[in-house]
């Protein structure tokens, strides 16, 4: 783990390269995408299982954010 400041605005450590705050970036974006999916997915009910892999799909991407901003 880094020893820098956590940016209390982003939760982001500051001494994190930018290869990684790129990521953490695309992650954010992706992970606000599933949930307007799964908030749809979950008012219409057409198509089975999607609601179980969009949650799915939410899980993964939470954990590889957190994961990225542990490290």
């Amino acid at each position: 783990m880094g020893g820098g400041r956590i940016n209390p605005l982003t939760g982001v450590q500051v001494n994190v390269n930018k290869k990684t705050k790129k990521k953490i970036e695309v992650l954010k974006k992706k992970l606000e995408t599933l949930r307007r999916q799964l908030a749809g997915a979950k008012k219409q009910t057409d198509e089975v299982g999607e609601v179980e892999r969009l949650s799915a799909d939410v899980a993964q991407t939470e954990g590889l954010l957190t994961e990225l901003k542990n490290s």
